[in-house]
């Protein structure tokens, strides 16, 4: 009953592995909410690892609710092959 109230679900952080990705992606899909990255971390190596890609750029914060609300976006992991698109 909670999920309802949510717009979008944490798929990625820090410290998350492929797994627990896997398994938050498939409870995001199955409740049709946003999937999301967090770019904060509880360890320092975990910072700046995982973010949100939105489909358009955003203007600001606003820009931002209306992506998540309206799935417009994805969670995503570091990779440095990022850096070839």
């Amino acid at each position: 009953p909670a999920f309802r109230y949510l717009d979008g679900l944490e798929v990625c952080n820090g410290l998350s592995g492929e797994t627990e990705r896997a398994f938050c992606a498939d409870v995001a899909g199955h409740l049709n909410l946003a999937a999301t990255g967090g770019s904060d971390a509880h360890a320092v190596l975990g910072i700046g690892r995982c973010f949100t890609i939105c489909d358009e750029p955003l203007g600001g914060e606003e820009d931002l609710i209306c992506a998540i609300k309206e799935r417009r976006c994805r969670g995503a992991v570091w990779d440095k092959a990022l850096l070839k698109k």
